[in-house]
């Protein structure tokens, strides 16, 4: 399973899921079990691009997860590929973003995936317990 660190330092597994309409990706934070997805589809793969180059690939949701598929796995099937991943914590403790940049022979290629909790309740009741003091507290104030 890919991981990948945030900018706390947690642990997420990442994973992708495809279909003709599109991918979802999944990020599993290891510690917490919070799960984050982003949907990509043909109709808001543009507003993800943030390349400043040349948008050739912009408008194909395939690509840029194939590429971020080849990244996180440590694989690539085309020989010129070089690229990052990286998940930084955005604005909000109920916002990421995946950022993707790559370099396809003399084109450079850059999406920001942004990251959304499946369940934010969750997060909440963390945050509650912390700020409180116990999970005992979040309880009686619900």
């Amino acid at each position: 399973m890919p991981r990948m660190i945030d900018s706390f330092g947690d642990t997420y597994h990442c994973t992708v899921d495809s279909s003709p309409a599109g991918c979802i990706i999944h990020l599993r934070n290891e510690k917490m079990r919070d799960e984050w997805t982003c949907e990509v589809t043909f109709q808001n793969i543009d507003s993800l691009w943030s390349g400043s180059g040349p948008a050739m690939l912009c408008h194909a949701p395939f690509t840029a997860v194939g590429v971020l598929q080849d990244l996180i796995h440590g694989t690539s099937y085309c020989g010129t590929m070089y690229g990052s991943v990286t998940l930084t914590n955005k604005f909000s403790p109920y916002y990421m973003e995946l950022q993707l940049k790559c370099q396809l022979q003399e084109v450079i290629l850059e999406w920001k995936f942004p990251m959304v909790p499946k369940d934010v309740s969750a997060l909440e009741r963390r945050a509650a317990s912390k700020a409180l003091g116990s999970q005992e507290a979040v309880k009686l104030s619900t």
